[in-house]
């Protein structure tokens, strides 16, 4: 699989964080905080970005993936009710033992990016990570 995405650096102390974007927004996707729980409404397509830049994230522990769905508009069978907020998706590596508190500020630091393709591994394909189901079990 092969993702257009924008890298972008922000500098925030003696940090500095590498932010990857898709290169083209995910229009059909909209992630929904009920305060007791998400919905993501997402079409096939945008599904399919969101899980190849969640596998970036996983093999990327010094990066931070932003999906920013805020702005999209949610289904039109979905009425925004009293105490609902769209959001945005940031994901990474757990190592990277980021701050949620941080990202305004990151975001807000964040250049212009530079444009580049990555390309994947799909799974089931010649090349695809073998996956040990039993290591999360592990202790």
């Amino acid at each position: 699989m092969k993702l257009q995405i924008a890298i972008h650096q922000a500098r925030l102390g003696s940090m500095e964080f590498k932010v990857i974007r898709p290169a083209r927004p995910l229009v059909h996707a909209v992630l929904v905080d009920h305060d007791r729980h998400l919905d993501a409404y997402v079409d096939q397509d945008a599904a399919q970005r969101i899980g190849g830049l969640w596998t970036l994230a996983a093999s990327s522990p010094r990066s931070l993936v932003h999906l920013p769905m805020r702005a999209n508009q949610s289904p039109s069978s979905e009425l925004p009710e009293e105490g609902t907020r769209q959001l945005d998706l940031v994901l990474l590596h757990h190592s990277l033992q980021f701050a949620p508190s941080s990202w305004k500020e990151v975001r807000r630091r964040l250049g212009p990016g530079r444009p580049q393709t990555v390309t994947l591994p799909v799974p089931g394909h010649p090349g695809a990570a073998v996956v040990d189901h039993e290591a999360r079990h592990y202790r």
